[in-house]
């Protein structure tokens, strides 16, 4: 294969040649604003009577902790799940631009 001497040329390159190419030119933005859903660790729960008389009200306060922690959770990968949507949509359409290109 010839050396590209345009720019123009050399996408057309790249492209044909590595559509995995095409795929990060598409992906890695959205990877840059991604965000990372972590759910929470659920909090230590009194095994004995003894525990859960000392300590009745920490568990109560983390289990409030917790369930808020919870909710952030479920909130965030509702937000992750839309994201990832678009992301989807849009590579979509650009592959199908890409496979559209070579039909002409």
């Amino acid at each position: 294969m010839s050396r590209p001497t345009t720019f123009s040329g050399f996408m057309t390159s790249l492209v044909v040649f590595c559509p995995a190419c095409l795929w990060l030119a598409v992906s890695l933005p959205a990877y840059a604003e991604a965000n990372y859903c972590l759910a929470p660790e659920p909090p230590y729960l009194p095994t004995t009577q003894e525990e859960a008389d000392d300590y009745g009200d920490l568990v109560a306060l983390d289990a409030e902790a917790y369930f808020r922690a919870v909710e952030d959770y479920l909130n965030c990968m509702v937000l992750e799940r839309e994201r990832a949507t678009e992301d989807t949509k849009r590579f979509i359409e650009a592959y199908t631009a890409y496979l559209n290109s070579f039909r002409q």
